[in-house]
Formats: C-alpha cells, sequence, structure tokens
C-alpha cells in the first residue's frame, strides 16, 4: 500500500489533515511526522507518494525538508502548506521542486483536489517509465531476432528508415 507522509508540528492540523485525506483516500496509508527532522528521516527510510508539508516547523524548516528530501529521492512530491503565506514563500518552494503550495487556513477543497492531481501526475510518472522501460526491451528483441546482415548502402538506407 503507498504512504503519504504529513509533516505538521500543530497536532490539530495535522490531525484534521489526517482524517479528511484518510477519508477521500482509502487507498493509501499515512504516517504524522511532528516537525521537519523527523520528516526527512521518514523520507529516508520510506518511499512516499505525496508529502504534505508545512513550512514554519522546529529542528528543520519544511523548505529545508523539500530540498533535502528532493535531493536524496528527485521523484517525491510534494505540497506545501503555510500559515505564513507571502508570494515569495510559495514561488520560492515551487522552484526547488514542489507541485503546489497552499495557504492556510486550509481550503479543503483545494486541498483535496491538489491531492488527487499529484497523485494522478504522480501514477502517470511511473506509467511512463514502466512504457518506455518495455519499448526499449522490446525493441532490444526485435533487433536481435532479426538483424540485417550486410553493409550495402542501400541496406543502410533501409535500416535507416527501420528506426526512424
Amino acid at each position: 500500500m503507498q504512504k503519504i507522509l504529513i509533516v505538521e508540528d500543530e497536532k490539530a492540523i495535522s490531525g484534521v489533515l489526517h482524517s479528511i485525506l484518510s477519508d477521500e483516500l482509502t487507498d493509501y496509508e499515512f504516517v504524522i511526522a511532528e516537525d521537519g527532522l523527523e520528516g526527512y528521516k521518514q523520507v529516508e527510510k520510506e518511499d512516499f507518494a505525496l508529502v504534505i508539508s508545512d513550512i514554519k516547523m522546529p529542528k528543520l524548516s519544511g523548505t529545508e525538508l523539500l530540498k533535502q528530501s528532493l535531493a536524496l529521492k528527485p521523484e517525491t512530491t510534494f505540497i506545501m502548506i503555510s500559515g505564513h503565506a507571502d508570494i515569495d514563500s510559495a514561488v520560492s518552494c515551487l522552484k526547488e521542486g514542489a507541485y503546489d503550495f497552499i495557504s492556510k487556513p486550509i481550503d479543503i477543497n483545494r486541498l483535496i483536489t491538489s491531492v488527487k492531481n499529484a497523485l494522478a501526475k504522480e501514477s502517470l510518472k511511473k506509467e511512463n517509465k514502466n512504457l518506455q522501460t518495455e519499448n526499449k526491451t522490446l525493441k532490444k528483441k526485435v533487433n536481435k531476432k532479426y538483424q540485417m546482415i550486410g553493409t550495402s548502402p542501400a541496406l543502410q538506407k533501409i535500416q535507416d528508415m527501420i528506426e526512424k
């Protein structure tokens, strides 16, 4: 079962996020970290389909968590939340690689939409990666099975056309 990590230092908010999202996303398991450092340790240990992180936290800020986690696991998808929202911090998070930025108080519908879109995007990325791998494997099999023998210019032209 895929997991979603919620990194939030305010227990009331992390509890509400967990409650709302677990009702909406029954196919996911949720893990809660109480600060950025604990969140980073979780990212080190496990792969998460999504990380939802506050920005202002003790020990390790959400921005630092984002940077360090993406350096370690670049495929991780982040949604950042903050009660101290300003355009600069939103732009900064998005430039660092966050999927979305949501300001507090959190609009639940916007959060759910963003989470579902982020998970759909992640699913498509994995599917695309699998298709690319499958495509390369099939090309290798076909090339091995049906090799043309010869080096004439006419045969080279045919081989070039086939590769295209």
